[in-house]
């Protein structure tokens, strides 16, 4: 029955689909495979939240199944929550702790969208933040730092939302005004880390006053003169100059003391920059640049790489061009590509 419903499915008999993979599961209620091909054809219907209960039923059946995980992320493309749905925030979660099965950017909207049905959310989007209000802040930031899905998403992918990002914006402001005073408990450290990845990630497009260029100024000065002296800095104080600028850019960086707690910002603000520093040198070149715009382009490129990702959406088994075209629905004048079994392909 499920063999003929994928079948069905191939033939864009949609209804007919559904009730074969409905009899298979009157022969097995458990079968997870069913569950998921109804939820997959839920979701091309538009039948967006009876797929993804379809979908649910079949993670509980196979928690572990990567292929299922693969086809949450296609549901959630695309797909704005206008009501909440409780238990997908840690769904979601799971899904974006499997590395590289889906590319955070594609779902990032579908998970700002659920967010903002988390309790804790909104009341942290209805304050308004003034620097000198510390209570406020404060209450904020600890508010913020107990949402997992919106510290790991920030850790991933630009948070394309407005009213967060003024929000984010404003925190890191009153994080450097206030960072001698900021406690290092472990909530306050890892909403520091979340917006220093967040920052590096979006390329520190986030608004910096002159009251904050002073503030950095001072820190960073305060920083390096520790250092000499052979004292590390705290780790709030790391954490809020690498949401500024990235810490492999200051001479001292090769000072710092890897620290367990900071991993993924020297990871992503350290030694990957490095890496690439070395491997630019094994770069081949086709031609010798000699041109000054072309040289500006190449500089442009190198300090800003475009897009900057941190994961990719790899799929679970190779494809050929002539399903990838379908997939895409891409239109080929020349269906000669599709029987190419080794293409050479120019990522442009």
């Amino acid at each position: 029955y499920n063999n003929l419903g994928n079948a069905l499915k191939e033939q864009g008999c949609l209804e007919r689909a559904i009730n074969s993979y409905r009899l298979a599961l009157n022969v097995d209620p458990n079968y997870a495979e069913a569950h998921h091909n109804i939820a997959l054809i839920l979701k091309s219907k538009g039948d967006l939240i009876s797929a993804l209960r379809s979908w649910e039923r079949a993670r509980k059946i196979k928690p572990n199944d990567r292929k299922i995980y693969l086809n949450l992320g296609f549901m959630l493309q695309g797909l704005t929550f206008t009501k909440s749905f409780p238990g997908l925030e840690n769904t979601i979660l799971d899904l974006l702790s499997i590395n590289n099965l889906v590319r955070p950017s594609n779902i990032v909207n579908a998970a700002i969208s659920l967010l903002k049905f988390n309790p804790l959310m909104i009341e942290s989007l209805s304050r308004k933040i003034k620097l000198k209000d510390k209570d406020t802040n404060a209450k904020t930031l600890a508010s913020l730092s107990k949402i997992p899905l919106l510290l790991k998403l920030m850790g991933l992918c630009p948070i394309p939302d407005l009213k967060i990002e003024k929000l984010l914006t404003s925190l890191r402001k009153y994080i450097l005004c206030n960072v001698q005073n900021l406690s290092e408990d472990q909530e306050t450290l890892n909403f520091c880390l979340a917006l220093a990845l967040q920052c590096y990630t979006n390329e520190y497009i986030y608004k910096v006053t002159k009251k904050e260029n002073n503030a950095l100024l001072e820190l960073e000065g305060f920083v390096a003169e520790g250092l000499k002296l052979g004292i590390q800095p705290s780790l709030v104080s790391l954490t809020c100059l690498a949401s500024y600028r990235s810490l492999y850019l200051y001479s001292w960086s090769k000072l710092l003391e890897p620290r367990v707690a900071l991993k993924a910002l020297f990871i992503r603000q350290i030694s990957e920059p490095l890496q690439e520093k070395k491997l630019i040198k094994n770069i081949p070149k086709l031609t010798k640049i000699n041109d000054n715009t072309s040289s500006k382009v190449r500089a442009q490129y190198e300090e800003n790489p475009y897009p900057r990702w941190v994961c990719l959406g790899l799929p679970l088994e190779a494809k050929s061009i002539s399903q990838i075209v379908d997939d895409c629905c891409l239109n080929i004048r020349n269906n000669s590509i599709l029987s190419v079994a080794s293409p050479k392909i120019l990522v442009a």
